[in-house]
């Protein structure tokens, strides 16, 4: 009986806090949503500069340019 009242009591103080925990975890789920996003466009985005080969070709008579 006495953890029921100390439940009340907690809850009398801070109505809020389920409303409050439940907004937390949808921002986090939108956080991470969007860290999931950015990581695919940087992967596909960048590929193209990490995968490229560049290759170095000399001048056959020596000369600069």
């Amino acid at each position: 009986m006495a953890k029921d009242v100390a439940h009340f009591l907690a809850w009398t103080a801070e109505p809020e806090h389920d409303a409050r925990k439940l907004a937390g975890l949808q921002m986090m789920a939108g956080i991470l949503t969007a860290v999931l996003i950015t990581g695919f466009y940087k992967r596909f985005r960048w590929s193209l500069y990490k995968t490229r080969k560049i290759t170095y070709t000399s001048d056959p008579k020596g000369r600069n340019a």
